[in-house]
């Protein structure tokens, strides 16, 4: 249940928040949308392994093994980015993703449906 006035609008295949009946409420994502092309690249190349001393294929391969065997629930990730769950998640799982940046939710939109998602929802 929502707020008094306040609405979900589905534009471009995502959903946002509406406090009136057009506009959307927008959030600040990090480093903006402009490098939201180069966000796969910067997670796997730099941040990720050097922060964590780990790489992403292990850190897929651990994914994988934890939530094998988990098929037709209702999955909800925060923090969605551009749709990595679909390298370590069943397709007839029910996703939601939410995130605060349109352009990375974009990007998981097309991962999602590429990879054989049939129900997969992405919230701003």
């Amino acid at each position: 249940m929502l707020k008094t006035g306040i609405r979900v609008i589905k534009k471009k295949g995502l959903y946002y928040v509406s406090e009136n009946e057009n506009s959307v409420k927008l959030f600040k994502p990090w480093l903006g949308d402009s490098f939201s092309f180069l966000y796969d690249f910067i997670m796997k190349g730099s941040i990720f392994p050097q922060k964590f001393g780990a790489d992403m294929r292990k850190h897929y391969e651990i994914l994988s093994q934890e939530l094998k065997g988990i098929y037709g629930k209702r999955v909800l990730e925060l923090a969605t980015g551009s749709g990595s769950a679909i390298n370590f998640l069943e397709q007839d799982n029910q996703y939601t993703g939410i995130d605060i940046s349109p352009g990375l939710l974009r990007k998981a939109v097309k991962n999602f449906e590429t990879a054989g998602f049939k129900e997969a929802k992405f919230y701003i």
